[in-house]
């Protein structure tokens, strides 16, 4: 269920969301699951949503582009929060360094942009590191001559400026303005199935290593997985639950519906957890006067990721004190001033207390960016592990 605070063309973005299927929304309630605005009227539009509420800010651009696709984008590439400046963006990296990769990567997806691998339609700027001439892109760039194709210096004057700079001064060839035709019915076809199908063999990948009989760990369990509109992210959990002989359950019209549904007693779907990165206060009431005394556990999803890294179910009755903070969800998707820390560390492994994976976790969890090198020019905090 959608809302738009748009000054103009609101009309016509009603209309394309009652053709994709949505339920555009006059007024702004706790069912609410998107509010569509411009990053200027972001701090207007958060005021105006309920803290009980599970409901994502998202640009114009997210609804074009799920419509011409025929399923919802990721939403948090489409944040309408100006913290996520490359918003809408999708980048390639051409010519680059592995180091350079581990760390301009977990930048440009902090703020907000999309890292593909390969050259395609979707994409908007290809990065040149290191570029020489003659250029020798790839040879795909000829078949969508609109993508724009900028050194490397455009890319670090944005990260420097913590803000959107124009990218003309830095394109290396002139951009092709014209109107390029592209089927979306052909390219929607294909991606869609692609990245079912890359999913499904990641996770079929992650469990053949395995010697264990994992089959059976999640037998009893059905879960909710509230991740508001992360599609692939959903899928990849979804997969890996029923490889664990689980089920995700899945979400019927509002919250409330949904629960009363699976926590009737005699239902066979009955619920048993709900899994979430995150409740704010008001989202916490909401669901515990929602599930009354029915005895479903609210963990958060960096529990169900550990047990998918360790193949079984995770007892949460005797938990160290790292874990009990990660398992249990956030009171925020994230903590305000931490959001512009770059945080590096060091002294941690496998066999540490915390791991290295517990604390990566913890930095994501606060809202931080984890990145694996130090970095002297993004690096704001090194944290090490102390030696006793």
């Amino acid at each position: 269920m959608t809302a738009t605070r748009l000054k103009e063309n609101n009309e016509k973005m009603i209309s394309l969301l009652k053709t994709g299927a949505a339920t555009a929304l006059s007024k702004i309630d706790d069912d609410v699951t998107h509010i569509i605005c411009n990053s200027a009227d972001f701090s207007i539009a958060q005021k105006s949503v309920s803290d009980s509420a599970f409901c994502s800010f998202v640009t114009p651009k997210w609804v074009f582009i799920s419509y011409s696709l025929h399923y919802c984008l990721p939403v948090r590439s489409y944040s309408a929060d100006s913290f996520s400046f490359f918003s809408g963006f999708v980048f390639y990296f051409h010519n680059i360094s592995i180091p350079l990769n581990q760390v301009y990567l977990p930048l440009c997806i902090h703020r907000g942009g999309q890292v593909i691998t390969s050259v395609m339609s979707q994409c908007t700027h290809i990065i040149v590191f290191n570029h020489t001439r003659p250029l020798n892109l790839p040879p795909e760039i000829t078949t969508f001559p609109q993508i724009h194709v900028v050194s490397e210096l455009w890319l670090e004057s944005c990260l420097r400026s913590k803000s959107l700079v124009d990218d003309t001064p830095y394109l290396l060839q002139p951009v092709n303005t014209e109107d390029v035709p592209v089927s979306f019915q052909l390219q929607t076809t294909r991606y869609i199935f692609e990245w079912e199908n890359d999913i499904r063999a990641s996770v079929d990948n992650l469990f053949d290593g395995c010697t264990s009989d994992y089959s059976t760990a999640f037998s009893v369990f059905s879960l909710i997985v509230l991740l508001i509109d992360r599609t692939q992210e959903q899928f990849f959990l979804t997969c890996s639950v029923e490889k664990m002989g689980g089920r995700v359950l899945p979400f019927v019209q509002t919250l409330e519906h949904t629960l009363e549904i699976y926590t009737q007693q005699s239902s066979p779907n009955a619920l048993t957890h709900i899994i979430c990165p995150y409740l704010r206060s008001g989202q916490r009431r909401r669901l515990q006067r929602c599930l009354g005394s029915y005895p479903a556990q609210i963990l958060s999803s960096n529990w169900l990721y550990s047990c998918i890294d360790q193949y079984t179910c995770l007892s949460t009755s005797q938990l160290n004190p790292w874990d009990t903070q990660l398992f249990a969800p956030a009171v925020d998707a994230a903590i305000p001033e931490m959001r512009e820390c770059v945080i590096s560390v060091t002294g941690f492994t496998a066999e540490t207390t915390p791991t290295r994976e517990q604390v990566k976790s913890a930095i994501d969890t606060i809202g931080a960016c984890y990145m694996g090198p130090l970095c002297k020019d993004h690096t704001t905090h090194l944290v090490r592990k102390e030696e006793k």
